[in-house]
């Protein structure tokens, strides 16, 4: 479970890589998605193999390419950046990643949520343990030798008793 969660917020930050890249390219003359597809590839950690297939294939019609790339992809936000993708020969590179900026702000605000909440969790279990200490002086200083000493005054109770 936890090594899933790391795998998600991994993907999760690679694609807020790639939409943060496409805010770059997308304004650039003569972007491609070859183009894109490369500096994806450079970026790229969890996606790599299939953007690596794409590229190689997407000579033979980056349309089918794509396609292709989505379909291998399960992850719904990388899924939606490669529709963008597609879109991108008929509507051009910038009205396809319009929402970037939107996405972008969701996924940053859903992020600092996840953040906050891990956050609170370690902080709750850091204050038990900071308590470990407290309570082993108390119990090792204090309530032992109290402890030792009410025995010793028993013992020595049942001894006058018993004289």
């Amino acid at each position: 479970a936890f090594r899933q969660g790391l795998i998600d917020m991994r993907k999760q930050e690679e694609v807020i890589q790639f939409q943060s890249l496409m805010l770059i390219l997308m304004h650039t003359p003569g972007t491609s998605i070859g183009l894109i597809l490369e500096w994806m590839e450079r970026f790229s950690y969890c996606f790599k193999d299939s953007i690596t297939r794409c590229r190689v294939s997407v000579n033979h019609g980056h349309e089918k390419a794509l396609k292709a790339m989505k379909a291998e992809q399960a992850y719904e936000p990388f899924r939606s950046f490669i529709d963008s993708l597609i879109a991108i020969d008929d509507v051009g590179v910038v009205r396809a990643f319009d929402e970037i900026k939107s996405d972008r702000e969701y996924f940053k605000k859903q992020r600092e949520l996840t953040n906050e909440k891990n956050l609170r969790r370690k902080s709750s279990r850091a204050q038990m343990i900071v308590f470990i200490p407290l309570f082993t002086t108390l119990i090792l200083y204090l309530l032992v030798p109290m402890g030792m000493y009410a025995a010793h005054m028993l013992q020595e109770f049942q001894q006058v008793t018993a004289a």
